[in-house]
Formats: structure tokens, C-alpha cells, sequence
């Protein structure tokens, strides 16, 4: 079985090299640089951080030396080869024109190597290597050209990590040098923050309950690891505070909630919320312009991005069941002045999330292997929030900037698809703005024929005879624009689930 694995891995793994250099290969070692599998490492691990570099590049090395002759173990199998991964589809990125089928027809196979054995890691006996694997997959198909795979493949990975008892404490008998026991801490809260993150996007549930957990927050950075100590605690009390609310909304799926327990933890958990963000140090404020030339080495763009997007996106799953007039249309609320103000206060934290997810879309760089959640899904969110407001209240002062942040959305969703050739495309998109426009068009030229007809009435106007539109009045063609745009909102919301 080990003998099939390797020559398998060998022969998939150099396709253009050729066979007559499989027996090479295993003698000279640099020609892996063809691989750079380092740019794993400086591109993919931008976020989260799952692999310890220095322990992977000690597994490689020995892998690849002639004197070895221990069986190599499915885990590690599996890693190295979704580092392949990641590295060739950095190699063809970067260095050509490549379009987006090709860069996956290169880099893919890869990836189906280290799925070869994805039944291996669940239910053979390996280390904590298969459950980085896990992750370091779940990873690379977060790109924008990959299957959304990574729901799947993070779950599987959370209920390994639980069974080797990474979410408990070590206890002192183990006898865990410290630099393992920071490993394991690591390895989980990153875990946690990524099950979190994508049972929020996908509207599905997390597989880790948060009473089972006794594991501390680690205070240090383990060895190999490049990030940031301040931004990992913040993004981990985030995701906790996420966490909750993700529990709190299960709750409004009851109808028997009274109004007063749907209200009293909206308050606590916007507390909370803006409590975290009162307490986070610069850069990593969420009201701060981003200086790119002033990032410590340790902090990339994309975990400025991430901490922001996530702050914005724990606060607009909180208060858009506020803001979404379908959620509570049937319920009856026995404190309706009580619930009116709380729609107020939640319609405003959701619409300056949303403008501001928006205006941070200037920071982001579409490629292939730009993360789902950055090149769609809180751009989508965004724009999908702004056009719920603009529908609902076209007469405010500040429709003319919400349709022009809309247009920026709608041009980042454009700069997707010319980037992917537009084998990636959001056509409603347009059709969002398009209605949006519409809308307030339709609110002004209505507020504007109304004011003839009450001049009329008065004798001061000539026009006792056309026929007057408005938008009480609702006329069909407006009402049909209308039932489009609920269409087009469902729409969204499914491909944001999806």
C-alpha cells in the first residue's frame, strides 16, 4: 500500500517532467523548487496559520532522503501534497498570464492527490499532521475558481481535532513539552475561528459546542509561525462573541419568544460587540484607513481585511433580522414601541456595516486564489444590506451616496469577472443596481407629480387633466420592478448559502 501511495505521488505529482525523472527526483532534491512550495506558506497561510513550517519542512526532508525507510503515513502524504497545491497554482498566478481554467487544470491534480487519501485520515490511526492536512484543503478550495468544498473538509477536520482532545486542556501527566502544548492551542483556536467563519457564511451548523471547550487562549506565538500575537486574541474573542450570536438567531425561530427575551440579548450582544471593538489596538481598528506601507511584516493585508469583515459581518447577522421586514411579519409583539426602536438602532449599525464593506472593497486584489469570503461573500452582503435600505427608505438624504456605494460593489463584482475571464460572474449584481436606481427614480418623479397635483388643487398649476403617478399610488409597471428585485434579493441570499 505505501509503495503504490509514493509511486503514485511521484508520477502525479511531476506530470511535466516526465517518468525518467521519477527515479531522479528522489536523489535530487532541488529539483522540488519547481514546486515552491514556500509560496504556500507566504500566500495561503495569510489568515490562519494550520501547518508549522519548520516541522514540515523536517517531514520533506526526510522524505526525500535515500536513507529512509520508514513508511510515509497518510497525513503527511496528504499535507505535502496540498502544499504542492498551493504552490504551483502561486507559481502559474504569479509568474504568467494564465487564465483561470488553466491555473486550475495545473494545480488541481494536487489537490486530488491529497483527497486520494481523505478516507485514510479519518479512520487510520495518524497524528495532528491529518488534521492540519484537513484544514490546509479546506484552505486551498477557499480560493474564488475552487468547488466550495471547505464546509465539508473543515468539519471533518473539527471532529478529528475533538477526538485527539485538541478543544481540552493537556493535562499535567501528560508530560507535553510546552512548545506542543502551544501547538495544540494553536492548531484549535484557529480551528474554532475557521468553523465559525464558515458556519456563519454558510448558515449551517458549527461542529464544535462551545461548553465542551477547556483549552486556554494561548499567550505566545508558537515557533515557525509568522503571525501577528494581538491580531490572533482579537480575532478569537471576535469569533466567540460570533459564536453566541450564531446561537442567539437560532432563538428567533421560535415564534412563542416573547418580545422582551428577543430584545434583551440583541442589547447585550451589541454591548459586547462594541466593547471588542473599543478595546482593539491601530491597524486593526475597523474605522481606520488601512496604510498598507506601514504594515508590521507580520500582519497581511488580507488579516486587516479579515478582522474587519468579520467584525462588520458579526454585527449585520445580529441586527438584520431587524432590518429584513419579512423576518417579523407574522409575529405579534406586545411591546411594539419597544421593538420599533430596537429596528432603528439595528438599522443603523447594519447599513454602516454595509457602507462599509463596501468602501473596503477598494483594498481587496482579485486572483484565483482570493478567498471566497473576500472576493464575494461580504462584498454580497453589503450590497444586498444597502439595496434592502435604499428600497425601504428612497427619500433619505443619503440615498444618492448608498446608490453610489452600490455601484462600487457592483463594479467589484465586474472586476471579478474580468479577471476570471468571466467564467465567474454575478449578473445580478447589475440587476441589484439597476433596481436600486429604479426605485429612487420612480420615489422622485412620484414625489414630483404629486406636488403638480396639489398645485392643481390650489389653481396654480396647468395640468387639471394628466394623469398623476405616485408612488402610493404604485403603479403596475413600478410594482413589477419591485416583484423583480425580491427575486433578485432571494436569489442572492441562496448563492450566499450556497
Amino acid at each position: 500500500m505505501e509503495k503504490s501511495i509514493r509511486n503514485e505521488q511521484l508520477s502525479l505529482t511531476y506530470p511535466l517532467l516526465g517518468l525518467i525523472f521519477c527515479f531522479e527526483l528522489v536523489f535530487f532534491p532541488e529539483i522540488y523548487t519547481l514546486i515552491d512550495y514556500a509560496a504556500y506558506f507566504r500566500e495561503f497561510e495569510t489568515v490562519f496559520s494550520f501547518v508549522c513550517r519548520t516541522a514540515f519542512e523536517a517531514d520533506l526532508r526526510a522524505y526525500f532522503n535515500p536513507n529512509a525507510k520508514a513508511p510515509e503515513c497518510p497525513a503527511s502524504y496528504a499535507l505535502r501534497h496540498v502544499v504542492y497545491a498551493g504552490g504551483k497554482r502561486s507559481i502559474i498566478k504569479n509568474n504568467s498570464a494564465a487564465a483561470f481554467d488553466e491555473i486550475h487544470a495545473q494545480s488541481w491534480p494536487y489537490f486530488e492527490n491529497a483527497l486520494y487519501v481523505h478516507t485514510d485520515l479519518l479512520y487510520s490511526k495518524c497524528s495532528i499532521t491529518a488534521v492540519q492536512a484537513l484544514m490546509a484543503m479546506s484552505i486551498y478550495v477557499e480560493g474564488i475558481g475552487c468547488p466550495s468544498l471547505e464546509y465539508m473538509l473543515c468539519s471533518n477536520a473539527v471532529r478529528l481535532a475533538q477526538s485527539k482532545g485538541l478543544h481540552r486542556q493537556p493535562p499535567i501527566a501528560w508530560n507535553l513539552p510546552e512548545s506542543e502544548v502551544q501547538q495544540r492551542k494553536w492548531l484549535f483556536w484557529a480551528i474554532y475561528c475557521y468553523d465559525k467563519h464558515i458556519s456563519y457564511r454558510s448558515g449551517r451548523p458549527s461542529a464544535i459546542e462551545d461548553d465542551t471547550i477547556t483549552c486556554s487562549i494561548p499567550t505566545s506565538i508558537p515557533p515557525g509561525s509568522n503571525h501577528d500575537i494581538i491580531w490572533c486574541t482579537n480575532v478569537i474573542k471576535l469569533t466567540y462573541i460570533l459564536s453566541a450570536v450564531m446561537k442567539y438567531i437560532q432563538t428567533l425561530q421560535n415564534k412563542e419568544t416573547k418580545t422582551k427575551d428577543i430584545l434583551k440579548p440583541v442589547e447585550a450582544l451589541n454591548a459586547r460587540i462594541i466593547e471588542w471593538k473599543k478595546q482593539v489596538p491601530f491597524p486593526f481598528q475597523p474605522d481606520e484607513d488601512i496604510v498598507v506601507s506601514g504594515l508590521s511584516p507580520k500582519v497581511h493585508i488580507y488579516c486587516v481585511l479579515f478582522m474587519r469583515f468579520h467584525y462588520y459581518g458579526t454585527l449585520v447577522a445580529l441586527n438584520s433580522a431587524f432590518v429584513y421586514p419579512w423576518i417579523f411579519a407574522n409575529r405579534k409583539r406586545e411591546h411594539d414601541r419597544l421593538f420599533q426602536d430596537q429596528v432603528r438602532r439595528s438599522t443603523d449599525l447594519v447599513v454602516e456595516a454595509s457602507r462599509e464593506i463596501i468602501k473596503n472593497t477598494k483594498y481587496v486584489d482579485i486572483d484565483y486564489a482570493c478567498p471566497v469570503w473576500l472576493a464575494f461573500y461580504y462584498p454580497m452582503v453589503g450590497l444586498i444590506n444597502l439595496f434592502i435600505h435604499v428600497l425601504r427608505y428612497p427619500t433619505l438624504s443619503s440615498v444618492q451616496m448608498d446608490l453610489a456605494l452600490i455601484d462600487i460593489a457592483t463594479g467589484h463584482f465586474a472586476r471579478v469577472g474580468y479577471t476570471s475571464s468571466h467564467s465567474i460572474s454575478f449578473p445580478f449584481a447589475r440587476e441589484l443596481a439597476r433596481l436600486a436606481h429604479e426605485a429612487v427614480r420612480a420615489t422622485y418623479w412620484g414625489s414630483e407629480l404629486l406636488n403638480l397635483e396639489l398645485s392643481d388643487v390650489n389653481g396654480i398649476g396647468e395640468h387639471q387633466n394628466q394623469e398623476i403617478i405616485s408612488l402610493n399610488d404604485n403603479p403596475q409597471g413600478f410594482r413589477e420592478e419591485l416583484n423583480r428585485s425580491s427575486d433578485l434579493v432571494d436569489e442572492a441570499r441562496n448563492a450566499t448559502l450556497d
